[in-house]
């Protein structure tokens, strides 16, 4: 498609008007504006086929995968190819979606003479995690003298991967679980009240007696202890609630009233990521469910940049959907999946009396077995009654009520799942990612798995 510019335009109408005049008011050289009007006319000819002749000789390409971050200003890589190796200047823009910040007029590149190739970076910010394809680049072709502009639509097939910003929680969770280089310490093998066995040897006054292995000591005729070690190796598994109950908003940190607001499925995102991080710097296996009315995916506890990746792969298009949470089926498949006694932190919502009740009967499948950890964001408005200023309406102390009667609903949940051995925490949206990796940090350091 040839479209004229600016130029084109401003010489079309002085070059018009004045050989018109001309003409009229000198009917003699009347023959000669008419000449001179066809070479402009030819002159305008010959510079379209050649800027179409450019851009035609124009092959766009684009990586087939591109992964960014949410919120974060990043570029997808364009490869400009061409025939010629002239000096010109071309404009380029992508399809992306609307909710894509991107600039509004393309991206305009100067290709130097001789080179026949160039790849042009094309910046754009990607709101949310998710993905999208890519299928078409605009081009926009200046002809040789200024006068059209060449465009052509290119057909490429570039995936794009949104996934979580994770330097927006790092920062605040980056303290607790990096290794700090400190000169003139090493580490060193931790022996004590572990869980994995380490030697024998002989008994020794003070030792308990659940400490004593019995078939050694009839082997050998005299009492043998054991001594156990701190666990190299520990399974850590993040289960993720994608049901309806994901899909409730919550206030950006910082309070920024004009970005829109984040799930609760975002926030538990963010929160099995940074807490694979975590696993990963101190050593032990990862893994990762994800469940709504079934068992979306199961990825079984291991180590490694690849399985992390596996992990990521799994969680940055997790959208929730908008069915009742089936615990019981979490519950069978944590049973039937982790034979090895694991930390298993549950990231859901336990609001309602119902699911909670369910949640309960649910969790006696395992609550023996592995240590079991319930992360909850607390909602805006489940509070105490009596924290925070007074009420300014008959409105808002009927509401502060609710709050409190959900607030004590919740801990009753607490005290509940407490005495089957399960802990229950209200955590805040601006810290949720931080209190669950300090969570299995604590664990961790207290050798409670």
């Amino acid at each position: 498609m040839l479209v004229p510019s600016n130029k084109l335009i401003f010489w079309f109408a002085l070059i018009s008007v004045s050989l018109a005049l001309l003409g009229g008011v000198l009917p003699r050289v009347a023959p000669l504006m008419a000449l001179l009007g066809l070479a402009a006319l030819i002159t305008t000819g010959a510079d379209a086929w050649a800027g179409l002749r450019k851009r035609d000789g124009l092959t766009i390409s684009a990586p087939p995968l591109t992964r960014l971050s949410a919120d974060r200003p990043a570029d997808v890589a364009v490869t400009i190819t061409r025939k010629e190796d002239s000096a010109c200047v071309i404009r380029l823009a992508l399809d992306f979606p609307a909710y894509v910040d991107t600039p509004p007029h393309g991206v305009t590149t100067r290709l130097p003479a001789g080179s026949q190739s160039a790849v042009q970076a094309i910046p754009c910010t990607v709101p949310r995690r998710g993905a999208f394809t890519l299928r078409v680049c605009g081009v926009e072709h200046l002809s040789p003298l200024g006068l059209w502009h060449a465009r052509k639509r290119h057909s490429i097939a570039a995936d794009v991967r949104v996934y979580p910003n994770l330097l927006r929680d790092h920062a605040g969770a980056a303290g607790l679980f990096l290794k700090h280089n400190t000169p003139g310490l090493q580490a060193v093998r931790q022996v004590g009240r572990g869980r994995e066995f380490e030697q024998l040897r002989e008994y020794s006054p003070g030792d308990s007696f659940d400490e004593v292995d019995w078939k050694a000591t009839a082997r050998r005729g005299h009492p043998i202890t054991k001594m156990f070690q701190v666990e190299k190796t520990q399974q850590v598994y993040v289960v993720v609630d994608a049901s309806r109950l994901s899909a409730r908003r919550h206030g950006r940190p910082g309070g920024n009233d004009a970005s829109p607001p984040e799930s609760a499925l975002d926030k538990a995102v963010t929160a099995a990521l940074l807490t694979g991080l975590a696993a990963e710097k101190q050593g032990d296996h990862f893994g990762l469910m994800t469940f709504s009315d079934r068992v979306l995916n199961f990825i079984p506890a291991r180590s490694g940049k690849n399985h992390y990746g596996v992990c990521r792969d799994i969680l940055y298009h997790l959208e929730p959907d908008p069915v009742t949470p089936d615990f019981g089926e979490m519950a069978t498949a944590l049973r039937l999946n982790i034979h090895r006694r694991a930390l298993i932190m549950i990231l859901t919502s336990l609001d309602n009396p119902v699911l909670s009740e369910d949640f309960q009967d649910a969790i006696r499948l395992i609550n023996r077995q592995h240590l079991i950890l319930v992360n909850m964001i607390r909602p805006a408005a489940v509070t105490p009654l009596f924290s925070g200023p007074s009420p300014r309406s008959l409105h808002e102390a009927y509401e502060r009520l609710s709050g409190h009667l959900r607030w004590s609903e919740l801990h009753t949940t607490a005290r509940e799942l407490k005495h089957i051995g399960v802990d229950f925490s209200l955590l805040e949206n601006e810290k949720m990612c931080m209190d669950t990796v300090r969570q299995y940090l604590d664990v961790k350091r207290r050798q409670r798995v």
